[in-house]
């Protein structure tokens, strides 16, 4: 299992791809959509990105995804409630399992701390790896936004293998 970095140093490693990926992400909603954003760096700025959209549908246990939506008009922000994770900037635990089991979305946008090419995607913890498997559960489709150095990385959690996954962007 690898520590998790700073979340200061997190977002601005690999800067350019990560806002690659998210521009490319907001490309694919359109309005009236509901979608899923996940936490983490490439989620918080797809999240940046839809901030003009309008009549748009954002569930999201990152409390981070709310604050950049904050003034979003056009964006009606979800944030699912449960535990604080500590050290990290999301909700998990059994409240927010139970809300997510009764949603459903068009698209839910995944990160992830580590993709293995033989096995799928991963997360650094039990909890957060639990409420994103809910959350491809509840999606019609499911997109992983993460660049390409999580295929240097390994991490503790799988919860998703690449046949759970419609498309990653990378």
């Amino acid at each position: 299992m690898r520590l998790e970095f700073n979340y200061a140093d997190r977002i601005r490693a690999n800067g350019e791809s990560k806002s690659a990926i998210a521009k490319y992400a907001a490309g694919m909603i359109q309005s009236g959509q509901t979608i899923i954003l996940d936490t983490g760096t490439t989620t918080q700025l797809l999240a940046r990105e839809l901030v003009a959209h309008t009549d748009l549908q954002v569930v999201t246990n990152s409390m981070v995804v709310v604050h950049e939506l904050r003034s979003a008009l056009g964006v009606n922000v979800v944030l699912l409630g449960g535990q604080a994770r500590r050290g990290g900037f999301e909700l998990v635990g059994p409240i927010t399992e139970r809300l997510l089991a009764d949603l459903r979305a068009d698209i839910a946008f995944l990160g992830a701390d580590a993709v293995d090419p033989a096995s799928g995607f991963y997360t650094t913890d039990l909890g957060v790896a639990r409420v994103e498997e809910l959350m491809i559960t509840a999606a019609a489709k499911a997109v992983v936004a993460a660049d390409a150095s999580k295929l240097q990385r390994r991490a503790f959690a799988r919860y998703a293998s690449f046949e759970q996954i419609d498309l990653w962007i990378t």
